[in-house]
């Protein structure tokens, strides 16, 4: 089981979503900002996304690297479970990934 940081996870989405570098900036930016979990990068990443026009080429990106993070199992698994994919349904995402994710990333996945 593979662990990564939370500044990795913020990078590997930033690389798909270029324009959330600046919204994960602003958001840990604050001194009250201590969290190092990767639950906070999925807690910031998700209403950000939710308002964003995704093009193929992201939402596939973006379901590989779901993919990737519930297949890492531990820590990121669920983080991605928890702050991510349950509330995929909630905000519009889960019809679009839902053809995209694998078994396992499907499973935690909420519409």
């Amino acid at each position: 089981m593979e662990s990564i940081s939370q500044p990795e996870l913020a990078e590997r989405l930033s690389s798909i979503f270029p324009l959330f570098r600046a919204e994960w900036l602003t958001d840990t930016s604050e001194d009250s900002f201590r969290s190092t979990s990767l639950h906070s990068v999925y807690q910031s990443f998700l209403p950000w996304v939710s308002s964003t026009l995704l093009s193929a080429k992201q939402l596939t990106a973006l379901a590989a690297l779901l993919n990737a993070e519930v297949a890492a199992g531990g820590q990121r698994e669920n983080a991605v479970g928890t702050c991510f994919l349950e509330h995929c349904g909630q905000v519009g995402l889960a019809r679009q990934l839902s053809l995209l994710l694998s078994a396992a990333a499907k499973s935690r996945l909420h519409a």
